[in-house]
């Protein structure tokens, strides 16, 4: 074998085998540059029939200049979206389709060996052509890779996610400053690390509205306004529903450690790349999502005191409750064994 990423890539996979839909068409993302210095971006979105997938190549490759309205431009980059359906584990793309489009990218080898891995961030070196093929992920919903060619410094992305991340990052290349720097071979990654902060707060809210419902229901709290009404559902249900609150901030603390590595990846490689590639900038983007980062940390370990807080006041609830019903039961039994006594 070539390499240890071709060795682990045969021996230890360990993401969950995924078929393919029978898709008669794939979505993508360009983002087009007028061909001229800091010339404006535009992006497009747009589905492409499997039968035109030869065409898209050539036509997005970034050797290919186009007229849009007079003005010469040229695709910077092009981003291939696949739906990653965990629940029926179905891959939203035609397989013959997506073999011919990763093959076209080189993605290969990077495609197989990020799963071989839960999480990570890092870049294979493609012996043919000496270019670095990129990869990202965090199991199960995320799996991102990406290269530039060295010629046309177009940027060719393959990115596997579920639909709300899928929907966060084609919103953000819509973004003026993720346009200006597409040039970049950084901006894949820092859109996912904007991706998965958005996720923690998201995450967060949730849990912190199901554990001002049972603070509200059990009583175990200090706070003197209080809108919400108590969470429904038996005292073992909710200790199941806060048992759950608990495992997502602890997915979400792993979040961030993941959103960590991309950051300190970005600014490593960053060093590398000149500022006319479109990188100025992205370092002060990643400053900003290291400092919101750094209170989200801070915001979870408040969160996760308030579900254990919870989750002891339930189990002192339950206990109750449980002792209670064995003190019926055996006063029950006293009176029914008495009565036997009597009729014997």
């Amino acid at each position: 074998m070539a390499s240890i990423q071709h060795y682990l890539s045969d021996t230890q996979i360990i993401w969950e085998n995924f078929n393919f839909a029978s898709c008669k068409d794939f979505a993508v993302s360009e983002i087009w540059q007028e061909n001229r210095c800091n010339g404006s971006a535009t992006t497009v979105h747009r589905r492409v029939g499997n039968q035109r997938a030869d065409e898209w190549l050539g036509q997005t490759g970034g050797s290919n200049i186009r007229l849009d309205s007079g003005t010469k431009t040229k695709c910077v980059m092009r981003i291939l979206w696949i739906h990653r359906d965990t629940k029926r584990c179905l891959n939203g793309i035609d397989e013959a389709t997506f073999q011919k489009i990763r093959a076209a990218f080189r993605h290969e080898l990077a495609q197989d060996y990020l799963q071989t891995q839960y999480a990570g961030i890092g870049a294979i070196d493609a012996a043919t052509t000496g270019q670095q093929i990129y990869y990202l992920c965090n199991h199960p919903k995320l799996a991102v890779t990406w290269s530039q060619d060295i010629k046309t410094k177009s940027t060719s992305v393959i990115c596997l996610a579920d639909r709300f991340k899928l929907g966060v990052l084609q919103s953000l290349v819509e973004c003026q400053f993720i346009q200006e720097r597409a040039a970049s071979t950084m901006v894949p990654p820092l859109m996912c690390g904007i991706l998965s902060s958005q996720e923690v707060d998201v995450e967060t809210g949730d849990v912190k509205r199901a554990v001002r419902r049972i603070e509200v229901r059990t009583g175990y709290h200090e706070w003197a306004n209080r809108s919400e009404g108590p969470e429904r559902g038996d005292l073992v249900s909710l200790s199941a529903k806060i048992s759950g609150g608990g495992s997502r901030i602890a997915s979400n603390t792993r979040k961030l450690g993941v959103i960590s590595e991309f950051c300190q990846f970005i600014m490593e490689r960053m060093s590398g790349e000149p500022d006319t590639a479109g990188t100025d900038g992205i370092s002060s983007i990643v400053h900003v999502l290291e400092k919101r980062t750094a209170l989200q940390v801070l915001d979870l370990e408040y969160v996760r005191y308030r579900v254990q807080a919870q989750k002891e006041a339930l189990f002192h609830l339950v206990s109750i409750n449980n002792s209670e019903s064995a003190q019926d039961i055996a006063e029950h039994s006293r009176v029914v064994a008495l009565a036997t006594n009597r009729d014997a």
